[in-house]
């Protein structure tokens, strides 16, 4: 009996340890307040803190800028609201260890933001670097299905600005302004050495409509990487590739196109 009611105690024993143990290592949620500012302001939190650490992270839907600040954080996870614009400087360095959830905006300036496991879950997620900044975002598709307006989606400009978005297998532009007249371009842009990586990518659909059009841009030695691009969709819109001056596109992988218009100009390849 003794023998018994020490191995209940022990057993207990091990499920409280567990549980503690459990609870100890779970991370903290912290919510930011919805306006512009810095990360490191700890009065723009919930929790009263800068969350750097075993944290989720949340900024709100909203159109406001959140500058992170801070020379090293690590949080847990992270959602980062739709048009909320997270930027990144230089010399600041912003990674998430466990998921990114990206619907608003990542802007490197000169920092790195590093989310090795993502999502671009709600179709309008845009991603730009420059000033030598990395913004590296491991989702496995992108779509910009839910912006119905024109404008840059991904960029890279200058000597060592990268966005790498290697992971990402299918580039969807299928967009649906549901306007028979005016002309909405989305553009993937490379200028100046800067590099997107969409090495990954073997599927490229268009715009939804047949005036509307998706672009990739490389121009002063940028590169937009393609090389696994296998198929353009011919789903009613164009995607055009221009090289200018400085520039290659290759696409070495390509086997089957509908409505792709190729251009080089001042000496672009």
């Amino acid at each position: 009996m003794r023998r018994a009611i020490g191995e209940i105690g022990l057993g207990l024993f091990v499920l409280g340890l567990l549980f503690w143990s459990g609870n100890a290592l779970a991370a903290t949620a912290a919510l930011w307040n919805g306006t512009s500012g810095n990360y490191s302001d700890s009065t723009k939190w919930d929790i009263g803190a800068v969350p750097c650490g075993a944290y989720d992270v949340t900024f709100p839907a909203g159109t406001y800028t959140v500058t992170m600040n801070v020379a090293s954080c690590t949080v847990d996870t992270v959602n980062i609201g739709d048009n909320v614009t997270f930027r990144v400087p230089v010399g600041d360095h912003y990674t998430v260890s466990v998921n990114a959830d990206v619907y608003g905006i990542v802007s490197d300036t000169g920092g790195t933001f590093q989310a090795p496991v993502a999502n671009f879950p709600s179709n309008r997620a845009r991603v730009y670097s420059s000033g030598a900044g990395m913004a590296t975002i491991g989702a496995p598709t992108y779509s910009t299905a839910g912006l119905t307006s024109g404008g840059t989606i991904v960029s890279a400009s200058g000597s060592g600005s990268t966005v790498d978005l290697s992971s990402v297998t299918s580039l969807d532009a299928g967009f649906n302004d549901n306007d028979g007249y005016n002309v909405r371009t989305q553009t993937v842009s490379a200028a100046a050495g800067g590099i997107v990586n969409l090495s990954g990518v073997t599927t490229i659909t268009p715009p939804a409509r047949v005036e509307d059009v998706l672009n990739v841009d490389v121009t002063g030695g940028g590169l937009v990487n393609l090389s696994s691009l296998a198929t353009v969709i011919g789903t009613g819109g164009y995607t055009t590739l221009r090289a200018h001056a400085g520039s290659v596109l290759s696409l070495p992988s390509l086997e089957s196109a509908a409505d792709l218009l190729m251009y080089a100009d001042g000496g672009g390849r």
